[in-house]
């Protein structure tokens, strides 16, 4: 018998283009910085639009793989779980899962494991 995990594909980070609104705000912004910045604007936390966007599309691309790992190393564990139990008791596992009407997600399947063998799983700890 196979997991049931039909799960939704995230996304990877799609960054918005650099359009000339978009660099406008950022430059707007770095300006305001450097102004709440007073005598020494050189200490403003970006010096150029560009920086700016560099920055933030940065930030997107990174958060979107963290969620992304996260969720693959999820699979992982259930995976790795599954391949550590006995055959009957994985079977049982499969059956309640398969037969399940929570959302097929990596978190879902370990809660799942943790509420039918509490004994494998440390207290306060999911995985």
């Amino acid at each position: 018998m196979k997991i049931r995990h039909d799960m939704k594909r995230i996304p990877r980070a799609t960054l918005p283009p650099r359009t000339a609104r978009r660099i406008a705000n950022a430059k707007r912004a770095v300006e305001a910085d450097k102004e709440s910045c007073g005598l020494f604007p050189e200490l403003a936390k970006f010096q150029t639009a560009e920086e700016r966007l560099d920055h933030i599309d940065d930030v997107e691309v990174r958060h979107w793989q963290s969620i992304r790992d996260y969720e693959a190393s999820c699979w992982r564990k259930v995976r790795r779980r599954l391949q550590s139990m006995d055959a009957a008791r994985r079977d049982e596992f499969l059956r309640v899962w398969n037969a399940s009407f929570c959302p097929a997600e990596a978190v879902y399947a370990l809660d799942c494991m943790r509420r039918m063998f509490p004994d494998e799983f440390e207290e306060g700890v999911l995985a």
